[in-house]
């Protein structure tokens, strides 16, 4: 590696923190300010409010992140060139015979590997702590109902509801749709409340729906008790594994379904 390339290298780096640390903490500092009374009526005293604070922006900056990141290394590559240019360092290199092109060839290639970064926060951090983006700012513990997404097992069974309790992890209004390659026809099974056991509680085993009030309440001829296990006149009890959510704009890039078991932890 050339001494240039180490020099934009190191240029570009510097640049990208000063970015990332300035549109962080401005993104932060805004946002606080605007919605301080949501975190301040939940809490008494300055240490609750401020670890409520702390643990809420801690989670939410991976976010801040995914929505800012193209920005900040555009403005990382612009800062490193206009900062060049006003050392007087870009003619001197331009008038040796180097072109453009080679100049700002570093700048590029390490814009290119700070976009990695946004590919790796998607994929590895933000399916992570998606349950804890969920939590608005004026409920921390889950008291409050949220809006359901719909979502599809791995074995293509589909899941939705209207509105979830994380606390009592419960959906209302839940529905699910099991396809033809599970049962001999395409069901659909819509019931008032769903409860949610995470895999080992409950009498029946693995996690899943325990499906109250439902339609039809009975079934006649079913068989695969792997997929649903019939408890009672409209009551089941739906297996699931992990539904993977279908993104919709009112959920962050990468976070997953309330449906989830993650959305109902205390």
């Amino acid at each position: 590696m050339h001494l240039l390339d180490r020099m934009l290298i190191r240029g570009y780096v510097k640049a990208y923190v000063v970015c990332l640390v300035s549109l962080l903490s401005l993104y932060v500092v805004i946002d606080l300010f605007t919605n301080v009374d949501e975190f301040a009526e939940q809490h008494r005293g300055l240490a609750p409010i401020l670890k409520h604070i702390g643990v809420y922006y801690g989670y939410k900056l991976a976010h801040i992140f995914d929505l800012l990141c193209e920005a900040i290394v555009l403005l990382a590559a612009m800062f490193t060139v206009a900062w060049m240019q006003r050392n007087n360092e870009l003619l001197p290199l331009l008038s040796a015979g180097i072109s453009t092109q080679r100049v700002v060839r570093p700048v590029l290639l390490s814009a290119t590997a700070m976009l990695g970064l946004t590919a790796a926060n998607q994929e590895l951090v933000l399916p992570q702590i998606a349950t804890y983006l969920l939590y608005p700012r004026d409920d921390p513990n889950g008291e409050k109902e949220i809006e359901a997404h719909h979502a599809f097992e791995p074995n293509q069974i589909h899941i939705a509801g209207e509105r979830a309790s994380r606390r009592q992890r419960v959906v209302k209004n839940f529905s699910c749709v099991i396809p033809e390659a599970l049962a001999r026809k395409m069901l659909h099974l819509s019931a008032k409340e769903a409860y949610y056991f995470p895999p080992g509680e409950g009498s029946c085993g693995g996690g899943g729906w325990l499906l109250t009030g439902t339609q039809p309440a009975e079934l006649e001829g079913w068989e695969n008790t792997a997929v649903l296990r019939v408890l009672d006149s409209g009551k089941y009890f739906l297996y699931t594994r992990e539904p993977t959510l279908r993104p919709s704009r009112a959920t962050a890039p990468g976070s997953r379904s309330p449906l989830r078991d993650g959305c109902f932890r205390n």
